[in-house]
């Protein structure tokens, strides 16, 4: 974790001058206090780079079936919450995991310390309107971030076609957050296996296996998007449940 500090002159000089005010008491010579600012090396630079696909396979149909066996589910279940529940792609063209990063939590995580210096990844509300469109913007601001704090960077960025928060991988039974996102990051089968270990933590394994969709998609997408996910989750699992026409 890198952390900027300083002495206590410097920065109570630091804390004046934020409001236009010029420390009687600061060194002539010294040059003024710099906010903190992103900082790369080597180790940042190596991990960050690993974040890339072993293979951008889709799940095999074997893949599913092991899952729902884990899960205790129907294979078409599981399929129901893979087609609502996940997002278009799961890989850039790059090879790395399509992400986004939420400003707002990585501000909640590091207490608000980089609201100043790094409004770019780090701002208290949560502002949709200013999320980049790009997958290299989103990974410019996790490598940014990820020079500043890079737990709490990793926590704060989403993963994958299921679009899996870092910061929840003690539900999905990992003990660090970086074996998490490499996991995450390097196929789309280990993404199946950590959404339905996602699923088990969130406490909805139960409303699967009964198919309860509307209770599903509540305590997964949260109460205002119950209904139109829940419609959703139900035609899904019909659709996928039918028997094939010979």
């Amino acid at each position: 974790m890198i952390r900027h500090f300083a002495g206590a002159l410097a920065a109570c000089a630091l804390i004046l001058s934020a409001y236009g005010m010029s420390p009687a008491f600061a060194e002539p010579a010294a040059p003024p206090a710099a906010a903190p600012t992103p900082t790369t090396n080597a180790a940042t630079d190596a991990y960050l780079a690993s974040l890339l696909a072993q293979t951008r396979d889709a799940p095999t149909d074997a893949d599913v079936a092991r899952e729902a066996a884990v899960l205790g589910v129907e294979p078409a279940a599981l399929r129901a919450v893979m087609e609502v529940e996940g997002g278009r792609t799961a890989f850039a063209e790059d090879g790395r995991p399509v992400i986004l990063f939420e400003p707002h939590l990585f501000s909640r995580a590091t207490q608000r310390r980089f609201d100043a210096s790094n409004p770019a990844v780090s701002y208290p509300v949560w502002d949709r309107s200013k999320y980049p469109a790009t997958q290299a913007a989103r990974w410019a601001q996790l490598s940014e971030a990820y020079a500043l704090d890079p737990d709490a960077a990793l926590g704060a960025a989403s993963y994958g076609r299921y679009q899996v928060l870092g910061r929840n991988f003690t539900m999905a039974g990992y003990a660090d957050v970086r074996a998490f996102v490499s996991d995450l990051a390097s196929s789309e089968a280990k993404q199946l296996t950590i959404l339905g270990a996602t699923i088990r933590g969130l406490g909805l394994l139960d409303e699967l296996q009964r198919k309860d969709w509307a209770g599903f998609a509540r305590g997964y997408n949260g109460p205002a998007g119950a209904a139109r996910y829940g419609e959703q989750l139900t035609a899904a699992y019909a659709r996928l449940s039918a028997p094939k026409a010979p």
